[in-house]
């Protein structure tokens, strides 16, 4: 039972470091995607 419980957990961190690195790559190529196009800013996304 330990193991198993072991084994989940390290299944959470993977995921959870993959979905961070997924997310920022996506971050990266929509700031690359947007940065020549200022027009496809939205006004809420250009307060930040």
């Amino acid at each position: 039972m330990p193991l198993l419980a072991a084994y989940v957990a390290k299944l959470i961190k993977n995921a959870a470091r993959s979905i961070l690195f997924f997310g920022h790559s996506i971050m990266k190529v929509v700031k690359a995607f947007v940065r020549p196009n200022p027009l496809l800013i939205c006004p809420q996304g250009h307060q930040r």
